[in-house]
């Protein structure tokens, strides 16, 4: 689907993977035909240690919510 990153992955918002927090959101915005995708994000550098890749790295999950012709109807995210 257009605009999705490689790395994303269909779910149903009924799946274990989905968060409650998302799955509410979601499920509050659904239309008939929608779709969730988990887009996991880059994990960036949080100090200069992880820039070396000794430090610590944060990663977070994009979530979107698309409409039944593939178009963008909410974004949620996951840290």
């Amino acid at each position: 689907m257009a605009g999705l990153p490689a790395s994303a992955r269909r779910l149903q918002p009924d799946d274990g993977a989905v968060p409650p927090p998302v799955r509410t959101a979601a499920l509050a915005h659904w239309q008939p035909g929608a779709s969730l995708w988990r887009c996991p994000e880059p994990e960036q550098a949080r100090d200069l240690w992880a820039a070396y890749g000794c430090g610590q790295r944060a990663g977070s999950v994009q979530w979107q919510l698309r409409g039944a012709r593939g178009e963008l109807l909410q974004v949620f995210w996951q840290e």
